[in-house]
């Protein structure tokens, strides 16, 4: 039992995160970029279907964290199974479009499902990573800062909750591990007992 106890304890920690965001804004390329650990610029781009409900992976970030990402629909179109895939949850990765700003149809939705995301009791505290993905459609380079005003970021997401937003394009890598560097940060430090919010 001690040999047993002792291998068990070597195991490095599986954080459950959810990962959301509108149709076809690139959730799925992120998923299997990260479990091909293809962080970095690279020129080959893996092949997805948009997904139809969730796909399921466990992520190696490094040898002392493992994730367990559920890549799902918007909230809106999970609102039947949220109670199969919300509990046990410690982070959330949000997935917004780098040309969300020029889509009235998307910025109302997305604005809807934030909000619904860091009111939901299931949720309440976890640290919140949100990528701007496909950034080579977008070549301004305030777009960050914009997307960020536009949703007023800093008074939507409160109660001490920790989260911060990243430019990235999934199809290449570009700034994937700057990211998920920053989702390590805080779940490592959820284990140690720290916090750090934006």
């Amino acid at each position: 039992m001690g040999l047993v106890q002792s291998l068990v304890s070597c195991q490095p920690p599986t954080f459950k995160i959810v990962m959301m965001g509108m149709y076809m804004v690139g959730k799925t390329t992120i998923l299997y970029r990260l479990k091909d650990n293809k962080t970095s610029s690279l020129k080959d781009t893996p092949y997805t279907n948009p997904s139809l409900g969730f796909n399921v992976e466990t992520i190696k970030v490094n040898k002392s964290l493992h994730l367990y990402i559920w890549d799902v629909s918007s909230l809106s179109a999970i609102t039947k199974i949220r109670y199969q895939i919300f509990p046990g949850c410690r982070g959330i990765i949000y997935v917004l479009e780098s040309t969300i700003l020029e889509d009235s149809e998307k910025l109302t939705e997305t604005r809807e499902d934030l909000l619904s995301i860091v009111k939901d009791a299931e949720l309440d505290g976890q640290p919140l990573l949100i990528l701007v993905n496909k950034m080579d459609m977008d070549k301004s380079s305030n777009i960050i800062d914009r997307i960020t005003t536009y949703f007023n970021f800093n008074e939507m997401i409160k109660n001490g909750r920790a989260w911060s937003i990243f430019p990235i394009t999934a199809t290449t890598g570009q700034g994937l591990n700057e990211a998920i560097h920053w989702l390590d940060n805080q779940l490592t430090n959820s284990i140690n007992g720290t916090k750090s919010n934006h």
